[in-house]
Parts: C-alpha cells; structure tokens; sequence
C-alpha cells in the first residue's frame, strides 16, 4: 500500500505552451487611456485589421506624418507606415522602431533553457516568440530575452515590434511593448504617457540579473525589490521578493543568502531515511545517514526552476503546516510552499523571504553576516499542558509537524478512512517528569485537518506486565490533539516504555504507530 505522502502531493509538471495563435489583447503599461482624438486613416485600415487590430497593435496616437519618405501613423504598439511608391493595397511595414530606441544588449554566451531559435546576429529568440515575430515581421532582435521583474514580464526587443509574456501566465500569451508610446514625440502631442520601460543597453548590465536570466526559471524569484547595491560584507547584491542573489568575488557566480538563518526561520533535526520516491518523498542525506525527506514535487520544482540544492542550499526542516491550506519546507536559502486552494500551475512555489529579510533589515543595514548556526536548537516552545483537561485548548496551531511524517498502514481492526496521523515526541524524558504527546491528524487525499477524531494512547515498561491507556483529546479545528502521561509508577531510571499511540477513524478502524522512549536520571 502507497504511504499517503503519495495520495496528497499532487504533481504538477509545469508544462510550457508555446504560442500558436496572434498576440493576446495589448495591455496599458501606465494605467492612463490613451487620446481618443485620433483615428486611423483609411488607408491603414486593412494593414492594421490584419495584424490584430486594436487588440494587438493599441489604438492610434498620431495623425499621418512623413517619415524616411513613408506615410506613416503611430499606433500605441508601432509604426505602420507606406511607400506612396506602391499602389494602396502593397508597400506596408512596420517602421522599425527598435532601431530608433537605440536599444543595444550583449549577445547570448550559450544556449538557455527557453531559447528557441538563434539567430544570425548571435541572439537566441525565446521559444514563445519565435512565430509571432516571423509573422509581424519583427525583423533581428536587438537584444536578448530577460525577465522584467518589475514589471512581471519576459520581454525580448526586436527591431519593428517587441514581444513580451507575463510570469502569472503559465499558457505564454504574447504581447506587444509599447513601442509607438516610447518612441513618438512631438507627432503625438504633449498628453501621450510614455511608459517607464527599461530599455535594453549594454552600459547598464547587471551582473546579478545577467545571471538570474540564465537559470532554468528566474521567475520563481518573484518581484525585484531592489536595484543592485553594496551590502556591508561587500558583496554586490539584489534583494527579489523570495530570495537575496549576491555575487560571489571568488569566482563571479551567484549564489543565495542563507535566509533561512538570517530570518532564524523553523528548522528540526535531521533523521533516517523511511521513505523513498514510491512514496512520493525524495532523501537528501546530510550527515551520518541522516537527512530530510522532501516532497517529489518540491524537489521537481527546485531542479526545474533554480538548479535544485545548488542555490536552495539543503534542506534544515520537513514539512510542516503554516495554514489549513498551506504547507512549507524550509531550505538554507529558500522556503518551498503548498498552496493546496491554488491553481495546479501555482500550488508549488517559493514562500516571500526575501521581503521578509527586506523588512527586517532594510537596504543599508543588511547584516554582513549570518547568525551562528545552530543545529541543536529546539523547535517553538509548545503550550503548557495539564493532564487530560475536560475541554480541549482552542489553538495549537504553531506546534511543527515533525520533519519526517510516518504515515502508519491500517491495523487488522478495520478501513483507515482515509485519515493519517503525525505525533511528535521526547525520545526520552527524566524519572518523575510528564510524557507529552503532540498529534495531527488530517485527511490524506486532501490535507485538510481532521477534527473531532478521537485517540488513545497504551503504555507498558518494557519487562513488565502492566498496560496504562491514556486518552487524547479531541482534535481541534486545525487537527491537533495532545495528551499528557504523568509519571508512571514502574517506570525508574533506565527502564524503557514502549508505547503505541491509536487513532480512530471515522469509517471504522483504528491507526496505530508504535514507538518507545527511555526513562533516566540524571544524578
């Protein structure tokens, strides 16, 4: 039988459209509507119709000026122009306004993942782009592809039109810059708003953001919060909204902030392996056969997106719940979410760490080095518990879930129903002191927490005969229960308790895990 960790981690194999049809309805960059004044001349018409329109090029923003010896008119999108040489129904071209721009980029090193064809200018053009810029034609590009993390965009200029999709959109509709906008001038009056673009030029690379251009899917980084700056330990850096890229001097490479540590974000203590892809986890060892297991979705995500562990850095938690419907891994650099409510394309992602970081420490004060580390650290402190209270506590909803879920297999007594169970635990406790069991119990083809589920707890010192049974808690609305074993009276220095922890599901039947722990003294 499947480990539920199978059942609820859905896969989402993040599937890239390449763009078939004309380009999607133009966006307005500034937000302000452009001068209805202005209508397109009828000799335009059919030229402008047949490529999209309205839709596709914006509307017209000038009346017909001469321009190189053409008939031309400004839409907000490019400049349709003439040969009067010709006759009405031949002699139309985009006028090629990239070159006007004066847009200039570095041309591509290598091949990147997305790129679809080279061109013979030495820039690859990126996969979504390449048909609509055979049929508008576009002519060369004039610069690479690159991810506008401001503006949320892939863009990519080329001499007539540019082409843009947006990070939100996993079918890659493609859209057209505002070419006419940026480039008209005095033959489009004073009220045209030009829309604030950066344009492409080679003085103004940025090494970081060179880089994060080249990774599998820098979009994953979220919004660029800051432009690149100095952080106190020297390193050049750029703050997104799920992560802090700096640049390494050694070698000139990107690499992550260790956030995880510099926000003190929750970690747990490595285990042993118990689960494996079957059962929907991937192992990462870390030290002496110990590690974390990670969702294969996660893992898929990362090795998709930001060249898996080599920027995420390792994992230092298992999952664990934020919300009823939201789950998180944490990593050295980076925190990976479940977003069980959201689109299938958007359920995995990259939690806001980097605002976080940019909250806490601000631009010019970002420390220049992480806090010690510290792997002993214990988990969020648990509420205090007395033993078997008659109403169960209203919230428990902090408490982690363990890093490595053990989800146990039914018990001959009956059906699961559908239900799984985690329990957290001292390994040991001292002679006389209170054994506190922490549980969550959720519904494993959805992940939704179970309440109202009953459960028990039997005890026995090994090489003795006595049984203790103790009973949890009701599970509250986020599906936690607890129970607290007072000392019990054969247990002394030494001994070891076994015990075997009960739920029982609504359907019939119970699901039972066994464990044990050992009773010392310290004196």
């Amino acid at each position: 039988m499947k480990k539920a960790a199978s059942i609820f981690w859905v896969s989402l194999g993040l599937l890239l459209l390449l763009f078939t049809a004309a380009c999607g309805p133009e966006e307005n960059f500034s937000g302000d509507s452009p001068d209805p004044s202005y209508t397109g001349d009828p000799l335009f018409q059919s030229y402008y119709d047949s490529l999209g329109g309205q839709q596709t090029l914006g509307t017209f923003i000038s009346d017909v000026i001469q321009k190189d010896g053409l008939d031309c008119q400004y839409t907000e999108n490019a400049l349709l122009c003439h040969d009067p040489q010709k006759r009405s129904d031949r002699g139309f071209s985009l006028y090629p306004l990239g070159r006007e721009l004066q847009i200039a980029d570095l041309q591509d090193g290598q091949r990147k993942p997305g790129d679809g064809a080279q061109t013979n200018n030495g820039f690859w053009v990126f996969s979504p782009f390449v048909e609509p810029a055979q049929k508008f034609g576009a002519g060369q590009p004039l610069s690479r592809y690159r991810h506008d993390y401001e503006n949320q965009q892939t863009q990519q200029w080329f001499e007539t039109v540019g082409f843009y999709t947006r990070f939100d959109d996993p079918t890659q509709q493609v859209y057209l810059l505002p070419y006419g906008r940026m480039a008209c001038k005095a033959e489009c009056g004073p009220g045209t708003i030009v829309p604030d673009l950066a344009i492409p030029q080679q003085r103004s690379s940025n090494p970081i953001l060179e880089q994060t251009d080249r990774l599998q899917d820098a979009r994953v980084l979220g919004r660029q919060l800051t432009d690149m700056y100095q952080a106190p330990d020297g390193y050049q850096q750029v703050v997104f909204e799920n992560a802090v890229v700096y640049l390494e001097p050694t070698n000139n490479q990107i690499a992550l902030r260790p956030l995880s540590q510099l926000l003190n974000l929750y970690s747990d203590l490595p285990g042993p392996q118990k689960h494996n892809r079957k059962d929907g986890m991937v192992f990462y060892p870390l030290s002496n056969g110990k590690g974390f297991h990670v969702p294969v979705d996660f893992d898929n995500f990362l090795n998709q997106t930001i060249s898996g562990q080599d920027l995420a850095g390792n994992p230092i938690s298992g999952v664990y719940t934020v919300s009823d419907t939201i789950a998180r891994q944490n990593f050295e650099n980076v925190a990976v979410e479940y977003h069980r409510d959201s689109p299938a394309e958007y359920r995995v992602r990259l939690a806001p760490i980097g605002r976080q970081y940019l909250e806490k420490f601000g631009q010019p004060a970002a420390p220049s080095q992480p806090p010690a580390p510290q792997p002993e650290a214990e988990p969020p402190a648990e509420p205090e518990l007395e033993p078997q209270p008659a109403e169960p506590p209203q919230e428990i909803p902090q408490a982690p879930v363990p890093q490595e879920p053990e989800f146990a297999e039914p018990s001959e007594g009956g059906a699961s129903g559908q239900l799984g169970f985690v329990y957290r635990s001292a390994d040991e406790i001292q002679e006389g002191a209170d054994f506190k069991v922490y549980l969550l119990v959720f519904d494993n083809m959805n992940l939704r927490p179970a309440k109202g589920v009953r459960a028990r707890i039997e005890l026995n010192v090994l090489g003795k005969t006595s049984t203790y049974e103790y009973k949890f808690q009701a599970t509250n609305s986020y599906g936690w229960a607890a129970v607290v074993v007072p000392p019990l009276p054969d247990a002394a220095d030494s001994n070891v308790v076994n015990y075997k922890i009960c739920v029982e599901a609504p359907a019939g039947g119970t699901i039972c895990k066994e464990d044990s722990f050992l009773v010392w003294n310290p004196r």
